[in-house]
């Protein structure tokens, strides 16, 4: 649901009650054109999985902090 309401408020895809935010388990979805580019298109591009890993959130503060020099 997490996923849902990220992708829902930065307009990938697009509920039922037309609202940009709050999304509920007995909303409909529906992918938006740039939502299907981004499905489609951009994650078969070697730059766009590169740099994306950049703006990447981990939770995790270990995984975050293990070997972070050594990842590239």
């Amino acid at each position: 649901m997490w996923a849902l309401e990220v992708c829902l408020n930065r307009g990938l895809i697009m509920a039922d009650h037309q609202r940009s935010k709050g999304i509920h388990d007995d909303d409909y979805v529906k992918i938006a054109a740039s939502g299907f580019y981004h499905v489609r298109f951009l994650n078969t591009r070697s730059e766009y999985l590169g740099n994306i890993v950049i703006d990447t959130y981990i939770s995790d503060e270990d995984i975050a902090k293990k070997d972070s020099c050594n990842t590239i």
